[in-house]
């Protein structure tokens, strides 16, 4: 026994090595083996949460691996199609009339690419435009004019004729012939279902020819029979497919569906989703155009013995032209991230239907069309940004199909991490006890460096290993290694002292002195202010002027904003891009927190016409903000996970102000109020009632004012703030031609005034063409 109790004293630092290394080793082991969870909220177990927190670290370390890498050029012939900003400021708001659309498809496919994949898909009908409405006033108008009359209108009612008898729907199909275009497809949850119970048979219908039925085996000799109750690939109740006339036998479908990983950035995708209704898989957008890229069929990859897709080939003929590996353990694949959007050649639509010459490069490539608009519904987080249009994610993809460059974790990297853990470990123990201070600090961070320097060097061959469960394990050992040598040898020797320091403002500090319990999540509710403020027309700035320019022009504009927050006594929430968000009334309560706000808006006005000057002369151009305040419940306080929090306000209130902000645009406003925040400020401000607007997510319309200027209105302006809103009231009661009146009355008194001459180009069109009974003043704008 003594004998026992000597050799374990002797070998005590291999065997604690030994023992931390193989504990990491089994939950690196177990981490590989669990399916990875979706984000989201709601209760976890102890075993979801820790899967989630270890693929949350190993995700942002295989982000900052990419960081690191740098952008990497795609293959030569793949090319983006972007409906940009370009395009809407040419051709109009999007959703464009299917027409333009079909034009500009049409124009696409005379340039000859070898595929065109659209990140869309067309499941409605075209909505009938105002000429056949307009066509029958004038017919009935028509019939009571002499003759002579009625002769002269005829070429107006042909001209009429012909519009009303438009079909875009039409226009768009012969557009989407072409063999060579793969349309989008979005699929939907059983949970979902009832939502899309009118047109399920329909679209099943369409759907059935173009499903992975049966998974041939390599040679194709023979067919698996597939267990369709087991889950082959991300599973969906079915999917929403275009309608039937855009749909022919040659036409190829892919889903644009995407895998986030729990921490809500885009690092995986399904290279195919299983729909119950009707049985079968349907490939990805990029499988699908790499496939008519390469004159080639799309089939599932099955392991009978694993009984899973293992990934896809493109099978032309006979021969296997690419195989796409899926995860070992899951049905998604890794998704080679090329860099930024800029890193993909984009052109676009608006060159493409203008038949510019950078829209010739197009012709025997490879093309994603999608939109790329900031603020759309199709944006995702990836390793270089937070917000990323949707398509430069399926452009990543497709070119790894294209070039057959994939980004995979080979089942023999499992053995390597865990040999390293282990063998690591006993080198730190053969080390570290015979080592000063200096190298037991120096030798494990040494180990950690080698370590990612491999995974950096492997990632650039297209293999992703993991890093930190490896490199935490080589921390643990040496931590655990050190403790032991201090309660053996070092514990007379030395004191261990742990001591926090914060870098914080002396009101926070002392705050969380006397309060230690808010240093958690959650908040509380109450009634606060919270204001967004935004640049209009920063992607053209951005366009116009180099990146160092433009980084220096963003902190020119955000530092006296931010300044002026401090100075009104607000919360600087967050930097948004160019956009800031701020709140009032918390962490210190106050009164007046609306007005707060309302100066700070008026002072931001004030402070860009100071700057203006400067930033002409730098070749910025014209400069102009929006801002949004709104005053409702929210809840404030610490918000985040539990290992980081931030200071912030959350709640249906936020949401408005921000709606509120991007909705200067509609009324070519600067600064625009909540009814809340108007009914706090009203006496103190100058502000006029521009109406009701239906605010995207929301249900009922919302009133909202334009602040002109701090204190009361003069007389004439009282005059003119009522003429307006008199005109607001008048058009809303469907009076039009008094609402005429009023608007135009305010414009010879603010002759260029924006909210009028917005009133009077609808009032325009609403006699052109009256509204239905069902019509109501909010329907004149829909803030997203």
């Amino acid at each position: 026994m003594e004998r026992l109790s000597r050799l374990l004293s002797r070998r005590r630092y291999e065997l604690v090595a030994l023992a931390v290394a193989g504990l990491v080793a089994a939950l690196h082991v177990f981490f590989e083996g669990a399916p990875l969870p979706s984000g989201g909220s709601g209760p976890a177990g102890a075993r979801e949460v820790l899967v989630r927190g270890l693929a949350s670290a190993e995700g942002k370390a295989e982000d900052l691996q990419f960081l690191l890498r740098g952008p990497v050029a795609p293959v030569a012939e793949l090319r983006v199609v972007a409906i940009d900003e370009k395009s809407i400021q040419r051709y109009g708001r999007w959703p464009w009339p299917r027409d333009v659309l079909a034009k500009g498809l049409k124009r696409l496919q005379q340039l000859q690419p070898a595929a065109v994949g659209l990140d869309m898909t067309f499941t409605d009908e075209a909505e009938r435009g105002p000429w056949a409405q307009v066509l029958s006033e004038v017919e009935a108008a028509r019939r009571p004019l002499p003759e002579a009359e009625r002769s002269a209108l005829q070429p107006v009612l042909e001209a009429l004729q012909a519009r009303a008898g438009e079909d875009p729907d039409a226009e768009l199909a012969s557009a989407l012939v072409a063999a060579n275009f793969v349309q989008g497809v979005e699929a939907y949850r059983s949970a979902e279902a009832a939502d899309y119970a009118a047109r399920a048979a329909t679209d099943a219908e369409v759907l059935a020819p173009k499903l992975n039925a049966v998974f041939p085996m390599a040679h194709q000799a023979a067919r698996y029979q597939v267990p369709w109750t087991a889950w082959l690939a991300d599973r969906y109740r079915s999917a929403q497919a275009p309608l039937a006339k855009f749909v022919l036998p040659q036409t190829r479908l892919g889903h644009y569906m995407v895998k986030l990983d729990p921490d809500g950035v885009l690092r995986r995708t399904p290279l195919f989703i299983q729909l119950d209704v009707p049985q079968g898989l349907l490939p990805s957008l990029e499988l699908q155009t790499a496939a008519v890229a390469l004159g080639a069929e799309v089939e599932p990859a099955w392991d009978p013995v694993l009984q899973r897709v293992v990934g896809a080939r493109l099978r032309r003929g006979r021969e296997v032209v690419r195989e796409v590996p899926n995860e070992v353990q899951e049905p998604y694949a890794r998704i080679p991230w090329l860099g930024a959007a800029s890193t993909v050649p984009t052109v676009s639509m608006a060159d493409v239907l203008a038949a510019e010459p950078s829209a010739g490069q197009l012709a025997g490539k490879t093309v994603l069309v999608g939109v790329t608009l900031v603020g759309s519904f199709d944006q995702v987080v990836t390793p270089f940004r937070e917000v990323e249009p949707g398509v430069y994610a399926h452009a990543a993809m497709l070119s790894a199909i294209l070039s057959g460059r994939y980004l995979q974790r080979g089942p023999w990297l499992l053995w390597l991490e865990v040999a390293f853990l282990l063998g690591g470990g006993l080198l730190l123990a053969f080390v570290l006890p015979r080592v000063g201070a200096g190298w037991r600090v120096a030798v494990p961070l040494g180990l950690v460096a080698g370590w990612w320097l491999l995974g950096q060097v492997l990632l650039r061959s297209g293999t992703q290993l993991a890093l930190v469960l490896p490199a935490a394990g080589m921390l643990a050992v040496a931590s655990a290694l050190t403790l032991v040598g201090w309660l053996s040898t070092d514990r007379e020797k030395l004191r261990l002292r742990r001591t926090f320091r914060y870098y914080l403002s002396e009101a926070v500090m002392t705050e969380m002195l006397e309060h230690p319990e808010h240093l958690k999540l959650g908040g509380e509710k109450r009634e606060l202010t919270v204001l967004f403020s935004d640049i209009r027309g920063f992607t053209g700035i951005s366009e116009r002027i180099a990146p160092e320019a433009l980084v220096r022009f963003v902190n020119a504009y955000l530092s006296p904003m931010t300044n002026i927050v401090f100075e009104e006594g607000g919360t600087l929430d967050k930097y948004i891009g160019d956009a800031l968000m701020a709140f009032w009334g918390a962490p210190v309560a106050q009164e007046d927190h609306a007005l707060r706000a309302c100066r700070a808006a008026m002072r931001f006005l004030e402070e860009l016409e100071r700057l203006r000057p400067a930033w002409r002369a730098e070749g910025v151009g014209e400069v102009e903000i929006g801002v949004g305040i709104n005053t409702g419940p929210m809840v404030v306080g610490n918000m985040g996970s539990d290992v980081r929090f931030d200071y912030t306000v959350m709640g249906d209130a936020v949401n408005l102000a921000s709606r509120l902000e991007g909705a200067n645009k509609l009324f070519g406003t600067q600064v625009l109020l909540s009814e809340e925040t108007h009914a706090q400020v009203r006496g103190a401000v100058c502000a006029r009632r521009l109406g009701s607007v239906k605010v995207r997510g929301k249900q009922h319309s919302t009133q909202v004012y334009e602040l002109r200027h701090l204190g009361a209105p003069t007389p004439a302006e009282a005059e003119a703030v009522g003429r307006f809103e008199a005109g607001v009231d008048a058009f809303s009661a469907k009076d039009f031609e008094r609402a005429e009146q009023h608007f135009q009355a305010v414009l010879r008194r603010w002759p260029k005034d924006g909210p009028s001459r917005r009133y009077l180009d609808e009032v325009a069109f609403l006699k052109l063409s009256p509204p239905g009974p069902e019509w109501d003043a909010a329907s004149a704008g829909v803030v997203k």
